[in-house]
């Protein structure tokens, strides 16, 4: 068609972002562990307040200041002593829309994307459909190197913005606050460092450089109900930013970005602390025993500090993939993210789930 000769090159030459997938095998149970999800579920209160919602109408617009789920996020991290206002905060339809925001005022075709090699594959796609260069910066024995990330962005002439996962994904290794404070410290004032927090809470919350923002406002720290939260399927997801950052960001989001249900859910998911406790005890008790298991098995994997482990299998890894592809389980082969096809992330679950995998890769080597 003549009228596909009109679409921006950089969207014609974009690949599509590639979601976990669950087995399609006919087993009777079926367990995805490809996609990082809190395997626990949802916190009861979220639930509870959006059927609450749901006896009204729906007919009137949502907050488009999100004004109540700003204040209980404000006080929600006044428990961990972090001073933020309303007015540092930008919520968006999952935190793929705040990444997506922030560089639509930062990056264009003028500019480039800075970012540790093989990272998360939506920072790719948001920064080339912008018309940026993408200049990678190699990783030291597969975790984030800070110290090349300074030397990549003192040889990059121009407009540039660094961003880089911590936890980082899909490694799932994580570099200390000291280091980040370091790091910013020798990073020109001008450029925009993005800090995706992701899965932070499994790391432990206090471990977030969100503080460090009032000493360097050239920092954004994105953050997410979809992990730790177990509210995936509401598209949740914020931005915490110096106010100047978060008023420019302000003029090209969307009126109506985040739906009512989904202000309401978010709001009651920070109230229940009991969840957000369970979920990171099942997570801590599951990388104890995988470890364990992993290491009995002479898996290598890297420490992991999310929810989920980064791992070589080895020359058998595409047999094991349908393997357990075959008996119903369901793991993310990392070729997508660049890796050589004998890694892979694999979520950690409930301990049923745990338990299931560590017999079929029992099972697979024999043991």
């Amino acid at each position: 068609m003549e009228i596909l000769k009109s679409i921006k090159e950089e969207i014609v030459n974009l690949d599509y972002y590639k979601a976990g997938k669950i087995s399609g095998a006919k087993a009777r149970k079926k367990i995805k562990l490809s996609s990082n999800e809190n395997l626990l579920g949802t916190s009861n209160l979220a639930i509870k307040g959006i059927k609450k919602f749901l006896s009204r109408k729906l007919n009137i617009y949502p907050d488009s200041k999100m004004t109540e789920l700003k204040k209980a996020l404000v006080n929600f991290f006044k428990k961990y002593n972090f001073d933020i206002k309303i007015e540092n905060i930008l919520f968006g339809d999952g935190s793929g829309e705040v990444i997506n925001i922030i560089f639509s005022i930062f990056l264009g075709e003028d500019s480039c994307l800075i970012l540790p090699e093989k990272s998360f594959i939506l920072y790719y796609i948001h920064a080339r459909s912008k018309g940026a260069k993408i200049i990678e910066a190699q990783r030291k024995n597969f975790e984030i190197d800070i110290d090349k990330i300074i030397e990549v962005s003192n040889k990059t002439k121009g407009k540039k913005v660094i961003i880089f996962s911590n936890p980082d994904n899909p490694t799932s290794t994580f570099v200390k606050k000291g280091m980040i404070k370091e790091f910013l410290s020798k990073i020109d004032p001008s450029i925009p460092v993005i800090v995706d927090e992701a899965y932070i809470h499994f790391a432990g919350l206090e471990n977030s450089v969100i503080d460090l923002i009032k000493d360097f406002p050239n920092l954004i720290v994105i953050q997410t109900f979809s992990k730790a939260y177990g509210l995936a399927g509401l598209r949740v997801g914020y931005g915490i930013m110096n106010e100047k950052i978060c008023e420019q960001a302000e003029k090209i989001r969307l009126p109506f970005n985040l739906g009512s249900l989904q202000q309401v859910g978010a709001i009651f998911a920070l109230k229940d602390e009991k969840f957000l406790k369970k979920t990171i005890d099942y997570v801590s008790e599951g990388k104890n025993y995988l470890r364990k298991e992993f290491n009995k098995m002479g898996i290598k994997f890297l420490e992991p500090f999310a929810n989920f482990f980064f791992v070589d299998f080895g020359e058998k890894t595409i047999d094991l993939i349908n393997f357990l592809n075959s008996v119903g389980i369901s793991i993310r082969h990392l070729v997508d993210f660049g890796y050589p096809e004998n890694f892979v992330r694999i979520t950690i679950g409930l301990p049923r789930h745990n338990k299931l995998l560590v017999s079929k890769l029992g099972e697979f080597y024999g043991k």
